[in-house]
């Protein structure tokens, strides 16, 4: 059970992302906390009902499964996953979003080639400096190849 705060950022992004007229397969959204909150094994964080798992946008086969799949350059949806993303971090209520460094790569080459300023990558990037880099909203964390992970600011 999410903060209601949380519910309601990540329903207006969901609005946001599918007015984009984009079409595709619905957005899979997987953990946000305990019902009371409190520790939420195996995550280290979602205890407060600020995090949230959401699923890779995915195409081909893959698309409309209801679970996490890991995702690749063979079957993420590039556009229509940085587009999710795009309206996740238009809240601007995101602390930081975790996903694999790998596919930080993919999102960060779509945005460069759909016009993205250098200025705003830095901003929200952690690639191209390295896993441990301190920088950007978006940075690596282990386990976030089949979704990433967003935590909300309180």
């Amino acid at each position: 059970m999410g903060h209601p705060r949380t519910v309601r950022l990540l329903q207006e992004s969901i609005r946001a992302y599918t007015r984009g007229g984009r079409g595709g397969p619905k957005v899979h959204v997987g953990d946000i906390s305990l019902h009371g909150g409190g520790v939420f094994p195996p995550h280290l964080s979602h205890r407060h009902g600020r995090d949230v798992d959401v699923g890779y946008v995915l195409q081909g086969t893959d698309a409309d499964v209801t679970r996490f799949i890991t995702a690749s350059k063979d079957n993420l949806d590039v556009a229509r996953s940085w587009a999710l993303i795009e309206a996740v971090l238009a809240t601007d209520q995101v602390h930081y979003v975790f996903m694999d460094y790998g596919l930080q790569k993919l999102f960060y080459e779509h945005a460069i080639a759909a016009g993205a300023s250098a200025r705003r990558l830095n901003d929200v990037f952690q690639y191209p400096r390295g896993e441990g880099a301190p920088f950007g909203v978006i940075r690596h964390w282990r386990g976030h190849r089949n979704h990433f992970h967003v935590r909300f600011r309180e």
